[in-house]
């Protein structure tokens, strides 16, 4: 099969994809609130870890910190899960004393994110990852990323994403390939972010895959900004 078609078929599972989970789904994480430019969502990436929920009674997502809420506004991510303690997730961001977690939902691709006080949550101290952490096909519910090993070592990256509002101009699509090495935990096709082509960086911590662009990668709205699952790790 040409390449071609191998993009085309891969383009059509993903509008095939997205189109049952606009009906389906409970939660997507696209990052945490208060991303206000893009470059501080690609700065947040590098420095996404990975943790658990700490001891205690089941503690529940919300989507925005308790300081921005008052007594009348219901802060609690709507349907999401009371998570139990040790439940595993991913670190997106801080502040004072709240952090914004990615944790995974009981569907294959669900991922529900919002922020738990931050006495409810232990990071991992070290997030190192192996090259053979990396490996593996990783997506969620917009797009869908491929990770292969090279012969001399290096990691062979490619990604499809599509977005479709339901308008007649749509179905946009976007994809990005690069071969690369991780440096300090994360993976780039740039090492500056390049505001007129494609720039992507990536981590993979735990079992998550966390991805931001710089909006350069594909048609109108198309972004692979989120948090993935692995779906099938590489032999």
């Amino acid at each position: 099969m040409s390449i071609a078609m191998n993009r085309v078929t891969n383009s059509i599972t993903l509008l095939v994809v997205f189109l049952l989970s606009t009906f389906s789904r409970s939660a997507v994480a696209i990052g945490c609130p208060g991303e206000d430019s893009i470059a501080e969502g690609m700065a947040r990436v590098r420095l996404a870890v990975i943790g658990k929920v700490t001891a205690g009674i089941p503690v529940g997502l919300r989507y925005l910190p308790q300081e921005h809420c008052d007594n009348v506004v219901d802060c609690r991510v709507p349907k999401a899960p009371q998570l139990k303690s040790g439940s595993v997730g991913v670190e997106l961001a801080h502040e004072q004393s709240w952090v914004c977690v990615a944790v995974a939902g009981k569907r294959p691709l669900d991922v529900w994110t919002g922020w738990l006080p931050e006495q409810r949550w232990q990071k991992r101290e070290t997030n190192e990852s192996s090259p053979e952490q990396w490996l593996g096909v990783w997506q969620n519910y917009g797009a869908k990323i491929w990770i292969t090993a090279t012969a001399n070592g290096a990691l062979s990256v490619r990604g499809d994403a599509i977005y479709d509002n339901g308008s007649a101009g749509g179905p946009h699509f976007g994809d990005f390939s690069f071969v690369g090495t991780p440096a300090s935990g994360a993976l780039s096709n740039s090492v500056d972010l390049n505001e007129e082509q494609c720039s992507i960086v990536l981590r993979v911590t735990g079992d998550f895959l966390v991805a931001a662009d710089n909006a350069r990668c594909g048609g109108l709205n198309v972004r692979f900004d989120g948090v993935y699952r692995l779906r099938r790790r590489s032999p």
